[in-house]
């Protein structure tokens, strides 16, 4: 066994030793190494268990934050909602397909319901539920295929700094 494989620690459980709560994203947090016949086990605390911590028994400890996910933040879907009320009745084909793409995003967010699907005059229809009041939009399919549904999302994406 190498000398970096010895001295190999885990990484943070997420969870207080003392009191099993989550360790928050971005938030402060406290480390400690103890000397197990295994080898070193990582123990973390959070700022309101610290003070009660058994410290003896640590062969070092240090103050540390949790790292944030990864990648740009999720859009409110709020906003996302109020975006595709003023898309109704759009006219232009790019936002026709924004206001489809948001519904299918809306979709699996739970904020629209699917209840319906219609065809009329060569065109599809989804009927959707608004949750949680429950009033009724209609919103025409465009016509498009996944990589078309892909770009407009790339695009929203883009247009609001933030992953859908």
């Amino acid at each position: 066994m190498s000398v970096f494989e010895q001295w190999r620690v885990s990484t943070s459980s997420g969870v207080c030793r003392g009191c099993q709560g989550e360790l928050t994203e971005g938030g402060v947090f406290f480390s400690a190494l103890l000397e197990a016949p295994a080898g070193f086990e990582r123990v973390d605390f959070c700022p309101e268990c610290w003070p009660e911590a058994e410290r003896d028994g640590f062969f070092c400890f240090w103050r540390t934050r949790r790292a944030q996910p990864e990648g740009k933040p999720r859009v409110d879907t709020g906003l996302m909602m109020e975006f595709f009320d003023r898309l109704e009745g759009a006219e232009s084909e790019e936002k026709r397909v924004f206001r489809y793409v948001l519904a299918l995003y809306l979709m699996r967010r739970k904020k629209l319901s699917l209840l319906e699907v219609s065809r009329r005059a060569d065109t599809e229809y989804l009927l959707l539920g608004r949750r949680p009041e429950g009033r009724r939009v209609e919103v025409a399919n465009p016509g498009i295929d996944e990589e078309q549904i892909r770009s407009a999302a790339v695009r929203l994406e883009e247009l609001f700094d933030a992953e859908l």
